[in-house]
C-alpha cells in the first residue's frame, strides 16, 4: 500500500505513518516496491491467510488483513 491508504486505514496522519514506515524499512521489516508501495518482508510472514508475522522473540498478528 501506499502511505496514504495505510494513514486512511489507520486513522493516522501521512506524515506520521511515513515516519514510522521508515523505521521499520530501515529495520528490515518492510520494503518500497514499485510505484512506492509497501510491503511486509515475505521472510516475516508466518501465515498471510491469518495475518501472523514471526518476528523471531514474538508472533504478531495484524487486523484488517486482506489476502
Amino acid at each position: 500500500l501506499m502511505v496514504t491508504e495505510i494513514a486512511e486505514r489507520i486513522r493516522r496522519k501521512d506524515n506520521l505513518v511515513s515516519k514510522h514506515l521508515a523505521i521499520l524499512r530501515d529495520a528490515g521489516l518492510v520494503f518500497v516496491g514499485r510505484n512506492r508501495l509497501y510491503r511486509i518482508n515475505e521472510s516475516f510472514v508466518a501465515d498471510k491467510e491469518a495475518g501472523l508475522l514471526e518476528l523471531g522473540h514474538c508472533l504478531v498478528r495484524l487486523w484488517g488483513v486482506e489476502s
